[in-house]
C-alpha cells in the first residue's frame, strides 16, 4: 500500500472568481472521499489518500544455503509489523478509545499465529519460495475459506 497526500480541499474548489463561463478545470474540481470517522462532527484539515498498487516483486532463487537468511527475514518482518500496530494501538487508544483498537490486536494475534507461521516457514524450506510469496498465497488461501 502506498501512502500518497491528497491535495487540500480547499485547493480542490473553484474560486469565487469562476462562474458557468468560466468552468472550473478538472484538476479544481471538489473531490469527495467518503470513509468511516473517527471522531463525531465536521473537520476541516489535510487529506491523507492510501493507494494501493501492485508491486512487481523480485523473485530471487532459493537454495539450501540462503533458505535461513530468507526464514530470518521473514521474522524480522513479523517482529517490525507487531510493534508497527503496537505503536498505532496505543495512539488509537489514547485518541478515540479501547472499543476501536481492539482491531489492531486482532491484527496482532494473527501475526503471532503459530499454525500461521509454521505453514509458511514450512513452504518456505520446502518449495524454495521467497517468504512474500509464501505469506500472500497463505492469506489468498484464508480468505477464500471466508
Amino acid at each position: 500500500m502506498v501512502y500518497k497526500k491528497a491535495p487540500k480541499s480547499s485547493g480542490d474548489l473553484p474560486d469565487s472568481s469562476q462562474t458557468p463561463a468560466h468552468p472550473a478545470t478538472s484538476a479544481e474540481k471538489e473531490r469527495r472521499y467518503s470513509g468511516i470517522g473517527s471522531s463525531k462532527g465536521f473537520a476541516v484539515g489535510e487529506a491523507h489518500e492510501f493507494v494501493k498498487e501492485i508491486i512487481d516483486h523480485k523473485i530471487a532463487e532459493l537454495n539450501e544455503e540462503n533458505i535461513e537468511e530468507e526464514i530470518e527475514r521473514f521474522q524480522a518482518a513479523l517482529n517490525r509489523s507487531e510493534k508497527e500496530l503496537k505503536k498505532i494501538e496505543r495512539v488509537t487508544t489514547r485518541k478515540i478509545g479501547k472499543l476501536y483498537s481492539d482491531l489492531f490486536q486482532a491484527q496482532i494475534m494473527l501475526l503471532r499465529d503459530p499454525v500461521l507461521i509454521d505453514t509458511i516457514t514450512r513452504r518456505i524450506r520446502q518449495e524454495l519460495k521467497p517468504a512474500h510469496l509464501c505469506i500472500e498465497q497463505e492469506f489468498e488461501q484464508y480468505l477464500g475459506n471466508f
